[in-house]
């Protein structure tokens, strides 16, 4: 799969990283067609606001056009009312832009 243009598919996932202060977990957005991660954000666990500021960093950093793909697991993280309303926002100000 090679989606060949910038800003066209992005993915996401979280992972998490053992340290001296235990688990540290960190959420990343990942343009495919640049292979360039977008926006990162670490925390101490993997509830959804680190996966919504990580999107948010990316949003900020690409601005990509309208009809952005984005890929996930199915976390609860990903299907929580603000990372949805979080893209829908930024599909509207997309919308709004043109």
């Amino acid at each position: 799969f090679e989606p060949g243009t910038l800003n066209k598919v992005w993915t996401s996932d979280i992972t998490y990283i053992w340290t001296t202060e235990g688990w540290a977990y960190v959420s990343t957005f990942i343009d495919l067609g640049s292979r360039r991660v977008l926006g990162a954000c670490f925390a101490d666990n993997m509830a959804t606001p680190m996966v919504v500021a990580a999107l948010e960093s990316a949003l900020k950093a690409a601005r990509p056009p309208k009809g952005l793909v984005v890929h996930s697991d199915q976390g609860s993280q990903y299907n929580s009312a603000s990372y949805r309303s979080t893209l829908e926002r930024s599909a509207r100000f997309h919308e709004q832009q043109r």
